[in-house]
């Protein structure tokens, strides 16, 4: 038999060894009890914008632009420039949004489709507005458009990144719209419901 001192360095290592056990033991215990903490999946990256997603943020920002325009505009001005800006910055917003409802899933496509034809029913109000000379239903008609390109954006932002829209450049005249080529520009002023330049009164 081992001698009297090794039997108690034995009995020291069978003591640690049970000690370690039972430490183990209760640290899994403990563990069990803990809840499960799920694995977050990352979030799926978004597109850049494309030529589409662009038409669409361009149009908001020149609804907007129309919108604070209204008020300032002649009503002689409204048959020529507001089917003019109407037809450039509002209208192609439509087929934009039909052309990104392909790469939107199952409701969200739906609905899409839906707004994309909405843009184009409004695009066309706001021009037939302008030749009816009714700034109360152009208004009415750019503000619902305004309000179809925010939902549009929102389904749009789903897959893709929207880049910051710019401030908005201020109230639309005639003058800012054709710049140095403009009448105003020219040190003229333009005739009434007419593109025709004609001399300031007094010279």
């Amino acid at each position: 038999s081992p001698p009297l001192g090794g039997r108690e360095a034995m009995r020291a290592l069978a003591v640690s060894a049970l000690s370690r056990r039972v430490v183990v033991s209760r640290l899994l215990a403990a563990l069990a009890v803990l809840p499960f903490a799920p694995e977050i999946a990352p979030a799926a990256s978004l597109a850049p914008p494309n030529a589409d997603v662009l038409k669409l943020v361009s149009a908001r920002a020149k609804a907007t632009e129309l919108l604070a325009s209204l008020p300032t505009l002649l009503e002689e001005d409204l048959p020529i420039y507001l089917t003019q800006f109407a037809s450039l910055n509002l209208k192609p917003a439509s087929a934009a949004l039909a052309a990104i409802s392909s790469q939107l899933d199952g409701k969200a496509g739906d609905a899409s489709l839906a707004l994309a034809a909405q843009l184009g029913e409004r695009a066309a109000r706001v021009s037939a507005a302008g030749r009816d000379r009714s700034l109360s239903v152009a208004a009415a008609e750019t503000k619902g458009l305004a309000a179809a390109l925010d939902d549009a954006l929102g389904l749009v932002g789903s897959i893709f990144e929207l880049p910051a829209q710019k401030p908005s450049a201020g109230a639309w005249t005639t003058a800012s719209y054709f710049g140095p080529f403009a009448c105003e520009g020219m040190g003229l002023q333009r005739k009434s419901e007419s593109n025709e330049c004609v001399d300031l009164p007094g010279k």
